[in-house]
């Protein structure tokens, strides 16, 4: 009795987290979404590709708020459909979430690699149908993972290998694609970076920003990285049931790892703004711009990045080296690489 009740109330504290967390990534990406549609000067794949992360990460945080919260679970979402909606939109998203990440860290590979080569066919068409084809694949794993719930009381899943076996496939693709990429952006960064760099470097040679910038695409793919390898105990965890279907009864513990691994996806939608997001100066420009002008803090806070946003536009307009970075070649010293993150 007293296993029961301590069960009980492990599972209300981690259904609290799971709906906590859930709603805060919703506020977060929410106003995220904002920010972005005023950015002007973002690069076309890089804004869609964001916005679209956004909103999946947004999505995943009100179906978990949903999906947790026990007073609107009691009250209104006990139902038989909502528990196969609800199922499918969780799986649909958290797909999408991984896809794009992946689509993200490919993106700034083959940008500091091929460089005009790359940019020069990327238009609003091939982005868009990359879009559709992520969504659309995202929406058929999440449907054939939900087809492996049914309803008791509560939303529980039941056998499902070949979903298993499409999900860790679908992740060992997605992971050798960022480590891939990781390793591509180490070689750049051997090859053009010095290991320290220096102010009055960056002053004088322009090829100091980009080792800069690649150190940056560097650190987004290791925090990627070591995601990706939380997520493989999840999917153990996930398997598990599967091989021996009377665990769950028998150790609660089980069911608590699989909730543990939504905690990370979750946890994941709230850092991706900091690793994608605020690395561009017009976001945090404009995230400080949406502040309400309330006491001298946040008067002065406006007034700094009007200034800035002032400067930062001009200062584009004049010349375009202050919001590109080039890699200077040595035989030749023309510059061959363009890239369009800010630092």
């Amino acid at each position: 009795m007293t296993l029961n009740n301590k069960t009980v109330a492990d599972d209300r504290v981690m259904d609290q987290t799971l709906s906590s967390i859930g709603l805060l990534s919703f506020g977060e990406n929410l106003y995220l979404f904002i920010i972005l549609q005023r950015c002007k000067r973002l690069p076309l794949q890089i804004k869609l590709l964001i916005l679209s992360i956004t909103v999946s990460d947004a999505v995943l945080g009100a179906n978990c708020f949903l999906l947790y919260c026990r007073p609107l679970t009691d009250a209104f979402l006990r139902k038989d459909m909502l528990c196969w909606i609800r199922q499918s939109v969780f799986w649909t998203t958290v797909m999408a979430s991984i896809f794009l990440m992946t689509l993200l860290s490919l993106d700034r590979c083959l940008s500091l690699t091929l460089v005009m080569k790359y940019q020069s066919r990327i238009d609003v068409w091939i982005t868009s149908l990359v879009l559709v084809i992520v969504w659309t694949l995202a929406i058929i794993f999440g449907i054939s993972k939900s087809a492996d719930v049914k309803f008791v009381g509560n939303c529980v899943e039941t056998d499902g290998w070949s979903t298993h076996i499409m999900y860790s496939g679908v992740a060992a693709i997605c992971f050798s694609i960022i480590l891939s990429s990781f390793f591509v952006i180490c070689c750049i960064l051997k090859r053009y970076g010095p290991s320290v760099i220096s102010i009055t470097d960056l002053m004088k040679e322009s090829h100091h920003i980009v080792a800069a910038e690649v150190r940056a695409v560097v650190r987004m793919h290791l925090i990627t990285i070591v995601f990706l390898l939380c997520y493989i105990p999840g999917m153990v965890c996930t398997s598990v049931p599967d091989v021996l279907p009377d665990l769950g009864n028998k150790y609660p513990s089980v069911v608590t790892s699989l909730k543990s691994m939504k905690v990370l996806f979750l946890i994941n939608g709230i850092l991706n703004p900091f690793l994608y997001v605020w690395r561009f100066k017009e976001c945090s420009i404009n995230a400080r711009l949406l502040l309400p002008s309330w006491g001298d803090w946040c008067r002065s806070l406006h007034e700094e990045a009007t200034r800035e946003r002032v400067y930062l536009y001009a200062s584009y307009l004049e010349s375009p080296t202050t919001s590109s970075s080039y890699i200077r070649a040595p035989e030749n010293g023309e510059s061959v690489i363009q890239s369009s993150m800010d630092i």
